[in-house]
Formats: structure tokens, sequence, C-alpha cells
């Protein structure tokens, strides 16, 4: 639901159809209620069985029922089959599809150790063992309680907004020598790229940033896409020559729509793969990545992380716990500190 969302602010979707149930008609859609639909599903989903199916519901509105197949598990939905979707490149998909393909859905079950997620069923026994760690992964953020968007950039803009999540970024890692470059939207490795070459020991940091209007719920729908983003591009905190040479372009350019350059710091792009290659070449550097996200408070996971020590979670506390599992052991397999800025 959140890859959707943001297609649907982005412009990347077209127009949007319901078809009638006998498939006879369609009609328009309105931008206003397939948010309404989407908002609905953004959230995590209750499974019931009922008679031989597994039916996923959201309140009393049946979703449809999860399909267990052989190596994996989909969503067999008559209700999103209903809504089709056009992008700019005039593909036509349905709501159905659309979560199957993008495999945007993470199932728990009453045992939290397991779940199934990216077409695979995973269990981690380590998990009610390590609810401690979790809490000590978490960096509360007074900066996040007022951040109203991630970017909110007007055309032309010269600046992010300043009650947003890249401004209170900025706030913390534009400073002294340090080397700073945004790498947000299309092939990016992260929304930032901090560089601190001349610290002891040097330190190379990726923050993925993730805004939320639905920050009042520790979400976990809000977090699965940030989780997935960071723990892909865990491989693309040691590249290569080539790899640094495919960013020049990009770069050395401005953010898109507005004239705020991406090198965030006042170096050249050379210096910037100078700083790279200094601590890339350091066997003392030490890597980060963060997780930036106002979904989240410390406070209400202190209560999540109680509820699992008492074995009495919710599914979407368990879910919210799998996530953040999952983002800590990922990056603990290559070496890579995790941490999760967050609200108080």
């Amino acid at each position: 639901a959140p890859a959707l969302l943001d297609a649907m602010e982005d412009g990347t979707i077209a127009e949007a159809h319901l078809v009638s149930k006998d498939r006879t008609t369609k009609s328009a859609l309105g931008a206003a209620k397939l948010r309404s639909l989407v908002t609905r599903l953004d959230s995590a989903l209750g499974v019931a069985r009922i008679g031989s199916d597994w039916c996923v519901r959201s309140g009393r509105l049946t979703v449809g029922r999860l399909r267990f197949n052989k190596k994996s598990i989909a969503l067999a939905s008559p209700l999103l089959q209903r809504f089709r979707i056009t992008d700019n490149n005039g593909s036509i998909s349905t709501l159905e599809a659309f979560f199957n393909q993008g495999r945007k859905y993470l199932v728990t079950f009453a045992d939290p150790t397991i779940g199934y997620g990216d077409a695979g069923l995973y269990r981690d026994r380590r998990i009610l063992g390590n609810l401690e760690g979790l809490l000590a992964v978490l960096s509360p953020d007074p900066a996040l309680e007022s951040a109203s968007s991630e970017k909110n950039l007007d055309p032309g803009a010269n600046a992010w907004a300043s009650a947003s999540l890249f401004a209170a970024i900025e706030s913390k890692i534009v400073q002294g020598s340090s080397t700073v470059v945004c790498d947000d939207l299309g092939d990016e490795w992260a929304d930032y790229v901090h560089l601190q070459p001349d610290d002891n020991p040097p330190k190379m940091v990726f923050y993925h940033a993730k805004h939320s209007k639905r920050r009042h719920k520790a979400s976990a729908s809000a977090l699965q896409e940030v989780v997935s983003q960071a723990i892909k591009n865990l491989g693309r905190m040691t590249p290569n020559a080539s790899e640094l040479d495919r960013k020049q372009v990009v770069w050395e350019s401005h953010y898109s729509n507005s004239t705020i350059p991406r090198i965030r710091t006042h170096h050249s792009y050379a210096q910037v793969v100078h700083d790279f290659t200094r601590c890339l070449t350091n066997p003392y550097v030490e890597r980060e990545a963060v997780l930036v996200v106002n979904a989240l408070s410390f406070s209400k996971f202190k209560s999540v992380i109680e509820a699992a020590s008492s074995k009495s979670p919710t599914g979407a506390q368990t879910t919210l716990i799998w996530l953040l599992s999952n983002f800590v052991s990922a990056c603990q397999e290559v070496g890579v500190k995790p941490r999760v800025m967050c609200r108080p």
C-alpha cells in the first residue's frame, strides 16, 4: 500500500477504474476514492479461518483470501480484481496483481518467530530473545515530531521544507568536513550518503527516509517499504570504481524540479569519489544504515516490546517486530551497524 500511495502522489498512475461485479461496465475512480481504499489497506490486516479459507479482513470487510501455493503465498481477491489502474505508459493492472507481483506484503503468524515475505518463508528463533536489542537500535529525535512531509518541495525550490524529514536529516549531518550527497529518486543507493573519512574511525552512513501521515500509530506498513529499500542497498555500501562513475551525472545535477544541488556540502564530484575511496580502503571504516521514520515512536515501540515479552503481541505488533528484526539481522550479516531515527 505505501508504494501505491507514492505512485499516486508522484503521478505515476494516470487513471483508475472500478469494474462492475458482472464485469460489463466500468466507472472512473477519482483520486480521493482510490486513496480512501488504499489507505484502508495500509495497515495490518487480520486473517481469520472461515471454513477452509484463510480470509484477509479489514474490520468487517473481507478483502480476499490467502492462497497457499507450493512455494509461495498469494492474495486472491475478487474485490481488488475489480479495481484497474493505468500507469503513464498505458499498462493496465488490477490492484490484486499490483500487490502480488510486487510482493508488497508480509505475512506473520501466531508464532512471532515465523514470517513470510519476498516469496520466502522464514523462521528466526532469536527474535523473542533479542527484544531489548531492538529497543537499543532506536534513536529518538524530537525533530521528527514536527515533520509534516518527506521533503515537500515547490517547483524551483532552493531548500527543503523546514518541517520535513530531509531537513531534519541535513540538520544533523551537513556540517564540518564531512561529505553529504542526496541520492533520492531513480537508481538510488540511499536518500542520503554521508561520508566522514577524517573521523577516527572513518564512517560511511546511508540514510533511508520514509514519512507517514499516520504517525499516531506504530505503523508496520509504513516501515515495510523503507526496510526493504535499506536491505536491498546494503551491498551498495562497498561500490567499485565503475559504480561510482555511473553516479557522476546524477550527483553533479540538481534535485528534480529544484535548484538544490545533490552534493549538499561544498565538494566536487571528484572530492566525493576521493572520500569514498578513503573510506573504502581503510580497514577500520564503520558502516551504518539508518532508517528515518516518523511512523514509529520510541515510547510506543517500548510498549510493543513489553507486549511481546509477555507473549501477548497483536498481529500488527508482531509484524512490526519482524520487520525491525529483519533489518537488524540483515545489517549484522554484512558488518553494518543498524539504527532507526524515530519520534521520542
